[in-house]
């Protein structure tokens, strides 16, 4: 997984590797925008899912192009308990290939990816957010 700098919600530069490295797996979901109907569903399904993470040593880190200050805002207005960076330039997320479903559906991924950035799987679909909390709950039970 390439690595980059991204500005958090508390506006400090945070390098995606030194994140990855910190836990055993790393959940990175790329997301069209803050406060959107489909987004704010996705974060609050991860946030359910949360404690079962913590578990494993894993953690969620959700990227997109809204600002710091507005994933600030979004970050208190749903209490998330997981990191939210900016890419206001979709400068990562066209590294990823984060390219619209049918030209007008916004692109939502999510990778887990190892401590060393290796990716272990892919899920991507637009409208299913289940099929993103079951790729993860499948890659957490393949630790054990």
């Amino acid at each position: 997984m390439p690595s980059c700098t991204l500005i958090g919600s508390h506006g400090k530069p945070i390098l995606l590797s030194d994140v990855f490295c910190q836990h055993s797996i790393s959940f990175l979901f790329l997301y069209p925008k803050d406060g959107s109907l489909l987004c704010t569903k996705q974060v609050n399904l991860l946030k359910g899912i949360y404690p079962l993470l913590q578990k494993y040593d894993a953690t969620v880190v959700g990227i997109s192009s809204d600002t710091p200050i507005r994933h600030a805002a979004f970050i208190e207005g749903h209490a998330l308990p997981f990191l939210l960076l900016s890419d206001v330039e979709k400068t990562y997320l066209s590294k990823c290939h984060q390219t619209p479903f049918f030209s007008f559906l916004p692109p939502r991924t999510t990778y887990a990816v190892d401590r060393k950035g290796y990716i272990l799987d892919i899920c991507s679909s637009s409208l299913f957010l289940s099929h993103h909390i079951r790729m993860i709950r499948k890659v957490l039970s393949e630790l054990t």
